[in-house]
């Protein structure tokens, strides 16, 4: 049987092992670094798991592009089908992989935009679907998936708060701002590219 002081000194064992975690996760919580590798962190996954699930049903993914009615040009839908999941991929990838600024910026604009197009399909009235996650979700655009889509922009925003502006800290953090950013450019050039070539076929 345990005798009284055993007990005690169970006790106070238990209670210093408490206030020793407590300590841990208060300073982890606090700790500026973990918290911007954490809103990097899911903000990455985030656009990784929705890039794949639009690359999944990429013909799914660009009826939703089509729902929106942004534009009725057949090749711009597809592009932009096919851009936005890249972007995500390349974005998610660049956020989980390094400490560059690019990512941060490119993430930021993305769900921007995204936002944008919810709230003026909502202005319009259409009932559609939101795409946001491709085959994993679901879901149609309304107040809820702006709020969702605010909170990850307040979250990728978090690193730039926290950091500011700095320049790449080595080959990692370099590669990481000029691949999304170069991604960007590439699908940039195409649309205008195929704005070109329509414009030409109008005036034709």
């Amino acid at each position: 049987m345990m005798t009284a002081q055993s007990t005690v000194a169970m006790s106070l064992w238990r209670l210093d092992a408490m206030d020793h975690l407590a300590n841990v996760i208060v300073g982890k919580v606090l700790d500026l670094d973990f918290a911007v590798w954490t809103a990097r962190s899911l903000v990455g996954w985030f656009f990784i798991v929705s890039g794949i699930g639009k690359f999944a049903d990429i013909r799914r993914f660009e009826s939703y592009v089509r729902g929106y009615r942004v534009t009725d040009r057949k090749h711009l839908i597809r592009l932009i089908s096919m851009s936005i999941p890249l972007l995500e991929i390349l974005i998610g990838s660049g956020l989980i992989a390094t400490n560059a600024v690019i990512p941060v910026f490119l993430s930021v604009a993305l769900l921007c935009l995204f936002v944008g197009l919810q709230l003026q399909a909502i202005w319009r009235g259409l009932q559609i679907e939101c795409g946001c996650l491709g085959i994993f979700g679901r879901q149609l655009v309304s107040l809820a998936t702006v709020l969702r889509t605010v909170t990850l922009v307040v979250t990728a925003s978090l690193p730039l708060f926290i950091h500011g502006i700095s320049p790449p800290s080595g080959v990692l953090d370099a590669l990481g701002d000029s691949i999304p950013a170069a991604g960007l450019l590439l699908c940039g050039a195409i649309l205008v590219s195929i704005w070109q070539t329509s414009r030409m076929e109008t005036a034709g």
